[in-house]
């Protein structure tokens, strides 16, 4: 192990790491704690946008991926954060549409993807397994507002890795509160 941290590239690294840490400590940072996290705002930012796009690629998309599909999960979320332009400018956010929106736009454009695909019925089956569980979500926040984690996985028989990233695709937001993890559909003024 020792001649791994000898390396001149990992002394670079860590020298890096230390190097960012104590510029931060010497600027200082805001500790103040959030109370939630709210993926329609975060879908916008380049780290979580490609976290949601390869959460659902490696749980959707089994091996022998295509980047092709990666491009088309991409241009899903791309569309989603246009749509949110059009939510503020018609006014949807405030009559409280924002997760609902978010669905309309991934579902619409899952069926023309699905569409597209009739004649290859692996991948196909690959955006309808995706389209299933969106439904399933939409269904299941009809006539609830929010819920914790391991209470939507079980009544939604979906698994949470695969869960998890649908959530943040549709805009939902989450906080924690005494150890669970809550999700609340996004109106756009929700009370956590």
């Amino acid at each position: 192990m020792e001649k791994i941290y000898g390396t001149p590239k990992f002394a670079e690294i860590e020298n890096r790491i230390s190097n960012t840490i104590f510029q931060v400590n010497q600027r200082g940072f805001d500790e103040s704690e959030e109370i939630h996290d709210d993926y329609s705002e975060l879908i916008e930012k380049a780290e979580y946008r490609n976290a949601i796009i390869v959460g659902i690629y490696e749980n959707y998309f089994p091996p022998r991926r295509h980047e092709f599909e990666l491009q088309i999960i991409t241009e899903i979320i791309e569309a989603v954060i246009n749509s949110k332009i059009a939510i503020f400018t018609f006014g949807a956010a405030a009559s409280g549409l924002i997760s609902d929106v978010f669905t309309s736009v991934v579902k619409r454009l899952l069926k023309k993807i699905i569409e597209g695909f009739s004649k290859q019925p692996n991948e196909k089956s690959k955006f309808e397994a995706l389209l299933k569980d969106i439904e399933k979500v939409e269904n299941y926040f009809k006539n609830k507002k929010k819920e914790e984690i391991k209470v939507i996985v079980r009544d939604l028989e979906i698994e949470k890795e695969r869960l998890i990233p649908i959530l943040k695709l549709l805009g939902f937001k989450t906080i924690k509160k005494k150890n669970k993890k809550i999700w609340i559909k996004n109106t756009g003024h929700n009370k956590l």
